[in-house]
């Protein structure tokens, strides 16, 4: 993720990381932030490797510091937290990526509607169903 000041960082939550709750879905209390393109000083008490501040984990990072960074920072680049979208043809799905990534997928069901899947997630933890496309994509992008 890059912000407006020009910091790169990396933020990740989920079942494998160093997060609160342990799903993909949310909402997190705590997430890991990992290689910041330059010392962080609110990151430091979290820091994995305290002699590497740009080359380490920061594991289970609260929200709250988050949003403080953000905000210290000027924001989230516009371009860069924008998911975008590729049909995956002959299945009834569309990928979810994020920077090139495939993060997840959209389920197409005529009894269910339209589902948000994150990558490596099991049944139980995927959201409620969208009526439309356009819903489940606009909540992706919140």
């Amino acid at each position: 993720m890059t912000l407006n000041s020009g910091l790169t960082w990396s933020i990740q939550a989920g079942q494998f990381i160093y997060s609160s709750p342990k799903n993909s879905i949310g909402p997190h209390t705590h997430v890991e932030v990992g290689f910041p393109s330059e010392e962080i000083q609110l990151l430091n008490p979290f820091a994995e490797n305290p002699d590497d501040l740009t080359g380490t984990v920061y594991p289970y990072v609260p929200i709250e510091i988050i949003e403080q960074i953000i905000s210290d920072n000027g924001g989230i680049e516009e371009a860069e937290h924008k998911p975008t979208y590729k049909n995956i043809p002959h299945n009834n799905r569309v990928g979810v990526y994020l920077e090139g990534i495939k993060v997840g997928e959209i389920a197409m069901s005529s009894s269910e509607g339209f589902i948000y899947r994150p990558k490596g997630s099991q049944k139980r933890n995927w959201g409620e169903p969208f009526e439309t496309l356009e819903q489940c994509k606009i909540s992706l992008e919140l």
